[in-house]
């Protein structure tokens, strides 16, 4: 076990306002020096990585990338470069939504594959980039791993009728993401979780004694911007970390928003191009409610023909 380096681990979201296609979250997980703890990474790690969109890496809140000039294909840079820096990745060439689900997210395979346009998904072409991974070690760092789940209608809208509750849904597909990348074997002595926080929820306790197995849970602070946690867990400390906007401050927690929105991303191109072969003239839609609405009657006289239920494709909430 490295007592001179901590897992510093950012978890994010993106599409949980949406009600058409996945809410998609998850985490990436850096090992690096104790001191690079409470270092700003963008200052630390520029050129290579920076906020700008023409750096060769560019990390940052999803909702400020995606939606500027180019942002899409700097995005893919970004997650190129996740790819270059993960065993499972390196050197590989992803031709297909399948693929990078296998890498990042292959929990919820199944799920996307009982989509009904899962196979009317774009093919594309990302490499895998090393460079990222190369900039990381110069300094230090290392990628050391990602783990993604994306939560279509279908589960999405059981976990509601469950629990009534879209923060509860939500904080139900974190657990087995922060339990899986805590679960390596490689885990540092000290361990550092910053999750960007949850809809408008301020208490996480309950969420983390699920974590701590039985441990003794410190609560650090509650406060209406940050809610910290600290807990023993087989010999590590584990200090995590419930922050509004932390994407805006928090590196890996931006990163984690990168890859989250770019998976939900490629979910909603396969979803507009099956309907776009079936409806001629329909616009294509990013699922939020408003246009949603209006996506949801355009297609309407076709779910009957395809034997397609509004709970497979419909959030309820």
């Amino acid at each position: 076990m490295e007592t001179d380096l901590v897992r510093v681990i950012g978890v994010d979201e993106a599409g949980l306002g949406p009600y058409l296609g996945p809410l998609a979250l998850g985490g990436v997980a850096f090992d690096v020096p104790i001191d690079w703890r409470e270092r700003d990474w963008w200052e630390g790690l520029a050129p290579s990585i920076s906020r700008d969109l023409s750096a060769p890496f560019p990390i940052d809140d999803s909702k400020k990338i995606f939606p500027a000039k180019g942002g899409r294909e700097a995005a893919a840079r970004t997650v190129a470069g996740v790819l270059g820096s993960l065993p499972s990745s390196t050197g590989r060439t992803l031709t297909c939504f399948e693929a990078l689900l296998e890498v990042l997210a292959d929990g919820c395979l199944d799920d996307a594959r009982l989509e009904h346009w899962f196979a009317d998904c774009p093919e594309f072409s990302l490499a895998a980039d090393a460079a990222l991974g190369a900039a990381l070690l110069e300094r230090g760092l290392r990628l050391v791993d990602a783990s993604f789940d994306l939560l279509f209608p279908r589960r999405f809208n059981r976990l509601l009728l469950k629990f009534d509750n879209k923060a509860v849904v939500q904080r139900s597909a974190l657990q087995p993401i922060l339990l899986r990348l805590l679960s390596d074997p490689t885990l540092p002595a000290n361990v550092s979780i910053t999750v960007d926080r949850l809809g408008g929820r301020k208490f996480y306790r309950t969420l983390v004694e699920e974590l701590a197995d039985g441990a003794f849970v410190f609560t650090s602070m509650e406060t209406p911007s940050t809610s910290r946690y600290v807990f023993e867990r087989d010999g590590r400390t584990i200090e995590i970390t419930f922050a509004v906007a932390a994407d805006a401050f928090n590196l890996p927690t931006a990163l984690a928003s990168m890859v989250a929105k770019y998976l939900r991303e490629c979910a909603m191109a396969g979803f507009n191009a099956f309907w776009g072969k079936r409806v001629p003239g329909l616009r294509p839609t990013a699922g939020y409610f408003g246009d949603a609405q209006r996506f949801r009657k355009d297609v309407r006289p076709h779910l009957k023909e395809l034997k397609l239920k509004r709970g497979e494709f419909w959030r309820a909430r």
